[in-house]
């Protein structure tokens, strides 16, 4: 198995192909394919990452869509953050999340704390 880099757009696509015909092949680990598909795998996600980076989400935005997951209201998030105005000033990114907001936030929603630090 030859192992580098994948550095151009044809490299990525190729191993794009053979990680989908591995995939279909469903290998077990330890084996040469399930061995193959393992790098291949790592190798994509390193080209990906690199060329396609995905912003990570500002504290407000991870509020909001965790809410909207959980179908709750604004209303559920005052037990996490305060009052309406305090609220308001937090999801409108005009007030940080201090660090007691963060710790409910992160327990009570399960958003990463690295996502909430975020400045």
């Amino acid at each position: 198995m030859h192992v580098a880099p994948l550095q151009t757009e044809a490299d990525y696509r190729a191993a794009l192909s053979r990680v989908f015909a591995l995939v279909s092949l469903d290998p077990a680990i330890g084996t040469a394919e399930g061995d193959e598909l393992a790098m291949l795998s790592v190798r994509v996600e390193r080209y990906e990452s690199d060329r396609f980076p995905f912003p990570r989400p500002t504290p407000a935005e991870a509020i909001r869509f965790r809410i909207e997951q959980a179908g709750a209201t604004d209303a559920d998030l005052q037990r996490y953050i305060g009052e309406p105005d305090v609220l308001a000033a937090v999801l409108s990114g005009e007030q940080p999340l201090s660090n007691a907001m963060i710790q409910r936030l992160h327990e009570g929603l399960q958003i990463p704390i690295e996502v909430l630090r975020r400045t």
